[in-house]
């Protein structure tokens, strides 16, 4: 056993020398060409590539004659493995940013009222002809819209080589892929709202419409050859996400395209609906950041009990939007509840769009305004106590007043008579 091992660790001279003589090739090489090239900055010890190391591995296992086990390279630590898939990453982004035939296109969300009559909409017949109804009534589709901005549902037909697609959700929302900006506010022109002419019936869609629309607008590619999924602010719909692990009870859910375009539809929905409540809270506490200020110089409520009133329900109704109206962030689409690869793409959307941290800071805010109306509140009451106050003390001086004056007439009148007697009664004394 010692002899072959004797054997084999002859030939490691000869090999180690040929890897110094290596080295020594390449840092003379690497010197002459810094000698001719102008100087640079001292850069860092880096180390050697990985091509190097495959050369010199099997340089070594040539002279050796090892196995490749012999040799084989350390497993990566932890650092490098996360480093290295960063990298990958990186370059699977790029890669499909880049591509040239990948054409990045805009998906927008418009939340335009509390809820949609979709019987209404239905029964309009301003859809086109080959609208779908989705997850149980809660979403029409249309797989094709019409490219021409001039063009509407009526032109349908004649333009069925539409460029994008339309999610209508019955919570007040709908969501346009592939179709420009202008085309897409023109959609709730030509479908939800239209134009009422004179002799005919207009179908009201929109329940509870909105003062301020909200929107919401990211980009999208099409990849068949990546995973869907949203990288940055790009959307990128491809192929299904692989499952980890099959024993998931995830594993046989269903998925496609379209259910994951119908799960990002709904988290760019919410962010638009988040957008037209932010812009609302705004409006809000714009018109009343000057109360605070009000009542440090003047010392006392500056606007009436009426105006209070109205200011607390305006704030109610806005609390009841962003919590309690279909739609919002507590009332998600049941696809969620069945399917848990579509919420992975809907919790990705949110998570991108910072949903939950707007959500919170919505309500904070909506706290903060209800705290000044509980003030303003408190202060208009310890007023009217202090009106009741004064009002009961008048009174009773009144009812003191009056007492008075019905009570001291007749003291006078007693002792008129007392008086009277008393010269009566004197004489008759005399007398005897």
């Amino acid at each position: 056993m010692l002899r072959s091992a004797a054997r084999v660790a002859v030939p490691v001279a000869p090999a180690s020398q040929a890897y110094s003589r290596l080295a020594i090739r390449c840092m003379t090489s690497s010197s002459s060409s810094l000698a001719s090239a102008p100087p640079k900055a001292p850069a860092k010890t880096l180390k050697p590539s990985s091509k190097v190391n495959a050369r010199t591995s099997r340089l070594l296992r040539s002279q050796l004659g090892t196995s490749a086990d012999a040799l084989a390279p350390e497993q990566p630590t932890p650092e490098q493995q996360a480093a290295h898939q960063a990298a990958l990453q990186q370059d699977t982004f790029s890669r499909v940013t880049s591509s040239p035939p990948a054409k990045l296109q805009q998906v927008i969300a418009h939340a335009t009222a509390s809820t949609y009559d979709f019987n209404a909409l239905i029964q309009s017949g301003r859809l086109p002809p080959d609208w779908q109804l989705l997850e149980d009534g809660q979403v029409i589709y249309l797989p094709s819209w019409p490219v021409s901005s001039h063009a509407g549902p009526a032109s349908y037909t004649s333009h069925r080589a539409g460029s994008g697609e339309v999610f209508i959700l019955r919570s007040g929302a709908y969501v346009t892929w592939g179709i420009n900006a202008e085309q897409s506010k023109r959609f709730r022109s030509l479908v939800l709202t239209p134009r009422q002419e004179k002799g005919t019936s207009t179908w009201q869609v929109e329940r509870g419409a909105y003062e301020d629309v909200g929107e919401e607008e990211m980009e999208f590619l099409r990849n068949e050859e990546e995973v869907t999924r949203v990288v940055g602010d790009v959307l990128i719909i491809g192929r299904a996400p692989p499952e980890a692990d099959p024993e998931s009870p995830t594993y046989d859910d269903p998925w496609s395209p379209l259910l994951a375009r119908l799960s990002f539809s709904a988290g760019l929905a919410l962010s638009a609906r988040l957008s037209s409540q932010e812009t609302s809270l705004s409006t809000y506490l714009a018109s009343v950041q000057g109360i605070p200020r009000l009542l440090e110089e003047k010392g006392r409520v500056p606007i009436s009990r009426r105006e209070v009133v109205r200011k607390m329900g305006r704030l109610l109704k806005l609390r009841q939007m962003v919590n309690l109206e279909e739609g919002s962030k507590v009332e998600e689409l049941e696809l969620f509840w069945e399917n848990a690869r579509m919420e992975q793409h809907y919790d990705s959307i949110c998570t991108t769009l910072d949903i939950e941290s707007r959500f919170r800071s919505l309500n904070e805010q909506l706290d903060h305004a209800e705290n000044l109306m509980g003030v303003l509140r408190a202060l208009l009451t310890e007023g009217s106590s202090h009106r009741m106050e004064l009002v009961i003390i008048a009174l009773i001086a009144v009812e003191v007043a009056l007492a008075l004056s019905s009570h001291i007439p007749k003291v006078w009148a007693d002792d008129d008579e007392e008086e009277e007697e008393e010269e009566t009664v004197k004489p008759v004394v005399v007398a005897r």
